[in-house]
């Protein structure tokens, strides 16, 4: 649905909309993407991923989503969407760590069932700390061969959320995507 959008309405900043594969054989294809492309002229990077289950959004690192170009968007979004949304040092490891290591700002978006919040918190800040988690959550059985990772696991309303809430960010931040990269970028990288 968001390519469909695009496709009718345009953005007017260079926006690429990528679906990476062989993550299970070396993350080889946002490796190359990023080769391709060179980091130097990727702007910023959006991970949506495990977005089909849940009712509660989390994203991710609180580092980027607070200094970077995503700031502003971010707090717009917030205020702007009435489902719970929150920001956590980090997310399991996805294609946006290739992004992070080539010096790249990522936005990593999680949607989880409520129930799994405070499984998830506590696994990722044990995880941040180096040690194993207590408690695995529940989300991560419906994606990579887990025991819910099929088609009919994914929930249209999720899906629905997910779609409304990029599009009211990637609107805000178009429309002030000059301004925000370019004081993003004369303060060296680090943020308002």
């Amino acid at each position: 649905m968001l390519l469909k959008s695009y496709i009718h309405h345009p953005p007017s900043i260079p926006l690429d909309i990528v679906f990476f594969d062989l993550e299970e054989c070396g993350h080889l294809g946002r490796l190359a993407y990023i080769e391709r492309c060179t980091a130097a002229s990727i702007a910023a990077m959006i991970n949506l991923d495990i977005c089909g289950v849940g009712n509660t959004l989390l994203c991710a690192s609180d580092r980027y989503a607070r200094t970077t170009p995503f700031a502003q968007p971010l707090r717009h979004t917030l205020q702007k969407n009435a489902l719970p949304c929150y920001i956590l040092p980090t997310l399991p490891a996805s294609d946006d760590r290739s992004f992070e290591k080539a010096g790249i700002p990522t936005l990593s978006l999680c949607m989880i069932p409520d129930s799994d919040l405070m499984v998830m918190v506590a696994a990722m800040h044990a995880l941040h700390r180096g040690k194993q988690p207590q408690q695995r959550p529940s989300i991560l059985d419906t994606f990579h061969n887990g025991c819910r990772d099929a088609p009919d696991t994914v929930e249209d309303e999720a899906m629905q959320y997910v779609l409304y809430w990029m599009s009211d960010f990637l609107e805000y931040f178009e429309a002030n995507f000059n301004g925000m990269y370019r004081t993003y970028n004369t303060i060296g990288g680090q943020g308002e």
